[in-house]
């Protein structure tokens, strides 16, 4: 009946609960007030939330508004930026989880998101680790592209039944069923992680704190770095049974059939948790995948999450590979003088017909350097432009740095010196507002 939203953006996460027919009040804890007029332009997306009359906006830093309410929610939930950027570690920290489980109600509930992308192992055990020492009762669900956890002061069970009622509601049921969400069943099939399970992953990660603000530092050393397809393997090595977390039925042939069902879901999941992995590597195209995928298809096309694997896997099948629009070839110099050639491509990455990113990499060693999305109609004379940009920075960088280097008696620039500063130029202008 009263929840708490952390947080505005596009407001999709603020609508998708405004649809609820229980909700009462809907406050939203929002520190930017030109944020709402953006939010405004995904009307279409976030069920013209802003015009509820059950909102309230308060202007205020989430955390500050939590110190100086009494209110308690039944659900307090945020989806916050990335913990790499500056200021949102403060939202994954001890502190703040400990003020919103103090703001819960009997039986009430926190959803945070936890983003599995350019995060480390590491870093998704200290989230896990932070926001468990301070809820009773955990679980995670791993959905498409991220992981959300919860978090409660008193147990959490779920009837099956009053869930698919639920689910049933034509709004509910037509927000979810996109995304494969619109039974019980498939509903229930994301999750991933108990209480047991939850603490075990997290076991030896570092507590995010106000003093030490751990993430803030480190989640940066994963940034562009592909970890999305380990991270998965890491959550789904603790990969539990829901079984525990549901009401049980009555009856005990009622309570065998549901006891069967899970069971087939955890196995199901084990073998999509595999492929999923690969999907998110980007090795969809490599025998593996190839024959998981005939047999997710064949043995498991009723478990949601393997049928999501699969129309992803389609949507992929559709986009051409990856292609080369631009290489560099530079010498430098590494030590005892030794030349190096390092080649520098920027190589277009298509994700739909009008979005494309343009990814600036070094081949042989696998790393990139920087990435920039377009989304449009004119996506490829729009990323030529930046690429010829990006270039004629690079050249001009290696120019400099080969005009320092025959100073000092050497034929090319440092290595080391020269790529820390091309780098440097590559992740500032890929960091520039998205191009349309």
């Amino acid at each position: 009946e009263d929840v708490l939203v952390v947080g505005l953006g596009t407001g999709m996460t603020l609508g998708a609960t405004s649809i609820h027919p229980e909700l009462k009040n809907l406050t939203l804890a929002e520190i930017e007030p030109h944020v709402v007029g953006a939010a405004r332009t995904f009307g279409e997306y976030n069920h013209q939330v802003l015009d509820n009359p059950k909102l309230k906006i308060v202007f205020n830093d989430g955390r500050n508004f939590l110190m100086t309410t009494d209110q308690k929610y039944d659900v307090i939930t945020a989806d916050p930026i990335h913990p790499w950027t500056q200021g949102s570690g403060y939202l994954y920290t001890t502190e703040y989880f400990k003020l919103a489980a103090n703001h819960l109600n009997p039986g009430g509930i926190m959803c945070q998101w936890l983003p599995i992308y350019e995060l480390s192992e590491g870093d998704l055990k200290s989230v896990v680790r932070t926001f468990s020492q301070n809820f009773k009762y955990t679980m995670a669900w791993l959905t498409h592209y991220d992981a959300e956890i919860i978090g409660s002061n008193t147990p959490i069970i779920i009837d099956e039944e009053a869930l698919a009622r639920r689910l049933a509601l034509p709004a509910l049921n037509k927000a979810l069923s996109p995304v494969m969400m619109a039974s019980s069943q498939d509903f229930l099939s994301y999750f991933i992680l108990g209480d047991s399970g939850m603490r075990a992953f997290a076991a030896g990660g570092v507590v995010n704190t106000d003093d030490n603000l751990y993430l803030e530092f480190s989640t940066p050393l994963s940034i562009n770095k592909n970890v999305k397809g380990d991270n998965l393997e890491a959550l789904a090595r603790y990969r539990q049974s829901i079984l525990p977390n549901l009401l049980a039925v009555q009856g005990e042939g009622a309570r065998q059939e549901q006891e069967q069902k899970w069971a087939a879901n955890l196995q199901a999941a084990k073998h999509a948790d595999r492929a999923h992995a690969l999907l998110l590597d980007g090795q969809s195209r490599g025998l593996e995948f190839q024959s998981m995928r005939t047999e997710l298809a064949e043995k498991y096309g009723w478990f949601s999450p393997a049928r999501f694997v699969l129309a992803e896997y389609e949507k992929t099948v559709e986009l051409p590979e990856p292609s080369l629009l631009d290489m560099m070839r530079l010498v430098f110099h590494g030590e005892n003088k030794q030349q190096k050639m390092l080649e520098i491509s920027a190589v277009i990455s298509r994700v739909s017909k009008e979005r494309a990113a343009l990814v600036f990499v070094d081949n042989a060693a696998r790393e990139i350097f920087g990435q920039k999305y377009f989304t449009g109609d004119d996506v490829d004379a729009a990323m030529s432009a930046f690429n010829e940009e990006v270039m004629t920075g690079i050249q001009a960088v290696y120019e400099r740095e080969a005009v320092a280097a025959h100073t000092g008696g050497y034929d090319f620039p440092a290595l080391i010196t020269a790529m820390n500063k091309i780098k440097s130029l590559i992740s500032e202008k890929c960091s520039t507002e998205q191009t349309s």
